[in-house]
């Protein structure tokens, strides 16, 4: 008994997290604001340790280059963004000159 409430509470857990590498722009409801920390001009993309460097690249990179710039890291932080996915890399969006 007690190992089914063990594989239930985990897959109750799971449900809920995101393992792949995202981009932070979380909204409430009907809103147009972001709660999440990216800004227009500053990606920051939330992954899991075992994500490269390269991977969280490519990622602000394609926001940034929406507006026509390049993507380059301005900091990382460990245990900031959700359970599964704890590392939070911010981004500048420079231009490409």
């Amino acid at each position: 008994m007690k190992f089914f409430l063990l594989i239930g509470s985990f897959f109750l857990l799971s449900a809920c997290a995101q393992f792949e590498p995202f981009v932070d722009e979380r909204r409430e409801a009907g809103q147009i604001e972001t709660v999440g920390s990216s800004k227009p001009g500053s990606p920051v993309v939330c992954s899991g340790f075992w994500t490269t460097k390269e991977e969280r690249f490519l990622l602000a990179q394609a926001e940034c280059e929406k507006m026509g710039k390049i993507a380059q890291s301005k900091s990382i932080h460990s245990f900031e963004c959700k359970l599964f996915a704890p590392v939070k890399e911010t981004f500048v969006c420079v231009s490409k000159e």
